[in-house]
């Protein structure tokens, strides 16, 4: 029996070709994007152990989607959208298993060279993450799409479904939150 549901190498081996000018093909998003939806995905609480496959689901989704676009003028926020909802159902099933934490302290592999550098920056960023998930999602999402991923606050309204006033609100209160929370770590450190 085979699948009516093609997979992410079916998808880019036969990309959608775009019959609306200014949509780009599957072929197109991917190449262009792929590196943005997978940090993307690890924001969002997908474990490192399935961040590709994540990233390939979002991808998937895209191209089922992509013949019913009419325009796409900002590719960035609509894959976002789709990565978000994806993250939520991926949340929800990996809640009940309860394996997030265990994949999570397996993120990334040590750097033998210098480990008290390595010990620094996992530190570092392990107290981001904290920072991040104390902060609360739509305040953290903001501020990782705005100050790390580059998209603009009218991108960030558009693929969080924020009205724009919202959006700058809660990057102003994010930022204000991370300065505070540095100096915290500053006086701490001193």
């Amino acid at each position: 029996m085979t699948s009516s549901v093609p997979d992410a190498a079916t998808a880019l081996a036969s990309p959608v070709t775009a019959d609306v000018a200014g949509v780009p093909t599957l072929t197109e998003l991917f190449r262009t994007h792929h590196p943005f939806v997978w940090r993307m995905v690890r924001h969002l609480g997908i474990p490192p152990s399935s961040l590709d496959d994540a990233t390939q689901e979002v991808f998937v989704i895209a191209g089922r989607k992509l013949p019913e676009l009419t325009s796409l003028a900002q590719p960035r926020a609509w894959l976002f959208g789709i990565a978000r909802g994806l993250a939520a159902n991926w949340r929800r099933s990996s809640e009940r298993r309860r394996a997030r934490e265990d994949a999570w302290a397996q993120a990334e592999p040590s750097a033998q060279a210098q480990p008290d550098r390595e010990l620094e920056r996992r530190q570092a960023a392990a107290s981001v993450e904290t920072f991040l998930a104390e902060l609360g999602e739509p305040f953290a999402t903001t501020l990782v799409l705005v100050d790390v991923e580059g998209l603009s606050a009218p991108e960030v309204a558009e693929a969080t479904g924020a009205a724009l006033n919202t959006v700058y609100s809660r990057l102003r209160t994010a930022r204000q939150r991370f300065d505070r929370f540095v100096e915290s770590l500053d006086a701490g450190a001193s």
